[in-house]
């Protein structure tokens, strides 16, 4: 995992976006991987996708259903950076929102 960078705090204090990469480790992306795939095959309530559009697929609070998508959200590296970006001793998770776009998918977003 690679650790924000002083330029990485200043590029988003001045620009109000910044790319990170790597800030995962592969074991957090299967993780997530697998939750969405399970989410793809048996979607929960909040599920949503466009009728005759098989490629796309949304839902929300997916963070209640998967044990992986909670610990992302609340445990992984991802809060910390965030506080750190946004000069901040805490951030508060609020909600998730999850989108897939599959290859061909027509639908427009």
């Amino acid at each position: 995992m690679n650790p924000l960078s002083t330029e990485d705090i200043e590029t988003y204090q001045r620009d109000g976006v910044v790319c990170l990469k790597n800030v995962l480790d592969v074991e957090w992306i299967v993780a997530l991987s697998e939750a969405i795939d399970a989410d793809i095959r048996n979607p929960g309530p909040m599920h949503y996708g466009y009728e005759g559009d098989a490629g796309f697929h949304g839902n929300q609070e997916i963070w209640q259903l998967y044990d992986a998508c909670r610990q992302y959200c609340l445990e992984s590296p991802l809060p910390d950076l965030a506080a750190k970006l946004l000069d901040s001793d805490s951030v508060t998770f609020y909600f998730d929102h999850l989108f897939v776009k599959e290859p061909g998918a027509t639908s427009v977003t």
